[in-house]
């Protein structure tokens, strides 16, 4: 009867121990998988830089087509199609082609279908870019900084993403602007399929 009590101190230990191992030992939480659906239309606006666009305007022209529309504040390129998922990830391509041509043809840029990749708070801008004739496709012109999206049943927004010029795309523009330069923001609009990004419940056996 006197060992009572020691018995019990080793019992509380061992409980103590089991209690401490199985802390450390417990699998680790894993992070649910975005789900992912397909874009279902939308479209990107984005005016390059206000004051290149005044300076084409003033020594030549500017013509938007295949899809693309000028505002005063820009272009908007249209039909989206690509894939966005829940995390607000995005990797979209838009229709249309923007044409600079100034300077007596010293300047003749165009660009086209541009392409919108998001991923956490940060993205890239691509162009398809013609430049003096010769085509190059997928160009990462710009940085796009994009630390919130609006997300909901039906469609993912960004608004006026703050973006920033590429050594690529500084050699778009002949080195005008350098890498780093903030261009105009963006923003844009892809449209899905209501619900496609919603947990979806498992029918019941």
């Amino acid at each position: 009867m006197q060992r009572q009590p020691h018995f019990r101190l080793v019992a509380r230990a061992l409980g103590a121990l089991t209690l401490i191992l199985g802390l450390f030992l417990a699998p680790a939480a894993t992070a649910a998988t975005p789900l992912s659906t397909a874009a279902t239309g939308g479209e990107l606006s984005w005016g390059v830089k206000a004051g290149f666009r005044s300076i084409v305007k003033s020594n030549g022209s500017i013509t938007a087509s295949s899809g693309a529309t000028e505002q005063a504040t820009g272009f908007t390129f249209g039909s989206g199609a690509g894939t966005v998922d829940s995390d607000g990830g995005i990797d979209a391509t838009f229709a249309g082609r923007v044409h600079f041509q100034a300077f007596a043809g010293a300047l003749d840029l165009a660009l086209a279908n541009p392409r919108l990749t998001v991923s956490g708070s940060t993205g890239t801008l691509y162009y398809d870019v013609t430049k003096a004739g010769a085509n190059t496709p997928g160009v990462a012109s710009a940085t796009v900084e994009a630390p919130t999206r609006q997300i909901t049943s039906e469609r993912v927004v960004l608004t006026n993403a703050t973006v920033k010029i590429t050594e690529a795309g500084a050699g778009v523009f002949n080195n005008m602007y350098k890498a780093g330069d903030t261009l105009d923001p963006l923003s844009a609009t892809i449209s899905i399929v209501d619900g496609s990004l919603a947990p979806q419940t498992p029918e019941p056996p």
